[in-house]
C-alpha cells in the first residue's frame, strides 16, 4: 500500500489531473528517486489502518486487479508462474459475493444511480435496480468487481458471476476530466471501453471451449527479444496451435506447438516486441478427426524491455 512495496520506481505510475493547462501529479511522481517507507517494526495488527491507505492507496497493476476479479467471483486464479492461486471455499465465496445491501430509494445514497448493490465490500454492477450497467445489451447480472476513482484515476475490475470472463482497466488522468456517457452513471470513458469488450464478451458466451482442468497460463516473465513462448495449459492434450497478435489485433506469428510434459507447451516465436501481445490457443483439426477446430483459450501477456 505503500510506493515502496513496488520495488523498482521505475515501475511505478503517477496520476494526474490538468490544472491551468499543465498535468499536475497528484500521486506518486517520485523523479526517479524512491522516497522511504514508513517503520512498521513496532505496529500491532488490527490497529489503526490509516497508514495502510484503506481508502484510494492500493498500488496494483492491471493484471493483479484481473487476478482478483477472477479470485472474488471463482475462488481460483492462475498465478505469474502458472501455480494454482486459491482464495475462498465455496461456501465463503458464496457469503462473499451475497447481497448485503440494495438500494431502495431512501436507505442511503446510491451515488448517482451507480451503487444500487453491494456484497460484502464487491459492488454488484447491472443490478437492474439503477443505471449501473457495465457492458452494454448483455443480459448478466451482477458483474462483480470494483470500480476506482481518485487522484485523477479511473478504474475498474468485474466479473461474470462465475469468473469465467473478466476486465481490468485503468487510466492515469484525462485531461478535460470526467463526465457520464450516455448509456448509464459511469464515465463516458468507461462507457467506451465496455462497449469495446461487448464483443470479446458474446464471443467467450458462444464458443464452446473444452475444460482443460486450469487456466491457460503464460509461464514467467516475457521480455523483449525472447524467441520462446511457454504456456502452461494443466490437463490438456491434442495438436494445438498457438497465434500471437499486438495489441491492435495485428497477427505477429502463429503455429503448432510443442508439448513438454507436466502440462506445458513451448512455441519458438520470433523475437517479441515491447508491449502488450495477445495469445489464441486453438485446436488443430486432424486427419483422424480429433478434436474439432476452435478456441481453447487466450491469454493476455507483457512484454518488457
Amino acid at each position: 500500500f505503500g510506493g515502496q512495496d513496488r520495488g523498482q520506481v521505475a515501475d511505478s505510475a503517477g496520476l494526474y489531473r490538468q490544472r491551468g493547462g499543465e498535468w499536475v501529479a497528484q500521486v506518486d511522481d517520485y523523479g526517479g528517486v524512491m522516497p522511504g517507507g514508513p517503520d512498521w517494526s513496532e505496529y500491532i495488527p488490527g490497529t489503526n489502518a490509516v497508514g495502510f491507505a484503506p481508502q484510494g492507496g492500493l498500488r496494483t497493476n492491471a493484471r493483479d486487479l484481473t487476478l482478483l476479479a477472477r479470485l472474488w467471483s471463482h475462488g481460483t486464479a492462475p498465478g505469474a508462474d502458472g501455480t494454482p492461486l486459491t482464495f475462498l471455499g465455496p461456501d465463503a465465496l458464496a457469503e462473499l459475493k451475497s447481497p448485503q445491501w440494495s438500494y431502495d430509494g431512501s436507505n442511503g445514497s446510491n451515488y448517482y444511480g451507480l451503487f444500487n448493490q453491494w456484497a460484502n465490500g464487491l459492488h454488484l454492477a447491472a443490478s437492474g435496480l439503477g443505471e449501473d450497467e457495465i457492458i452494454p445489451d448483455v443480459e448478466i447480472s451482477p458483474f462483480i468487481g470494483h470500480p476506482g476513482e481518485a487522484y485523477g484515476l479511473i478504474s475498474d475490475a468485474y466479473a461474470t458471476p462465475d469468473g469465467a470472463w473478466s476486465f481490468a482497466f485503468l487510466t492515469k488522468g484525462k485531461w478535460e476530466g470526467y463526465a457520464a456517457g450516455p448509456a448509464s452513471s459511469n464515465y463516458a470513458v468507461e462507457q467506451d471501453v465496455f462497449a469495446a469488450l461487448r464483443e470479446d464478451l458474446l464471443q467467450c458466451l458462444t464458443v464452446k471451449v473444452p475444460e482443460t482442468g486450469a487456466d491457460l497460463t503464460v509461464i514467467g516473465w516475457p521480455r523483449v527479444g525472447d524467441t520462446l513462448v511457454e504456456l502452461r495449459a494443466p490437463g490438456w492434450s491434442g495438436p494445438v496451435d498457438l497465434e500471437i497478435m499486438d495489441a491492435a489485433g495485428r497477427r505477429l506469428c502463429s503455429g503448432p506447438v510443442t508439448p513438454m510434459g507436466e502440462d506445458r507447451l513451448i512455441m519458438d516465436v520470433p523475437p517479441l516486441p515491447g508491449g502488450i501481445l495477445i495469445g489464441r490457443l486453438s485446436h488443430r483439426t486432424t486427419a483422424t478427426g480429433g478434436h474439432p477446430r476452435g478456441l481453447v483459450g487466450r491469454f493476455i501477456m507483457l512484454v518488457t524491455g
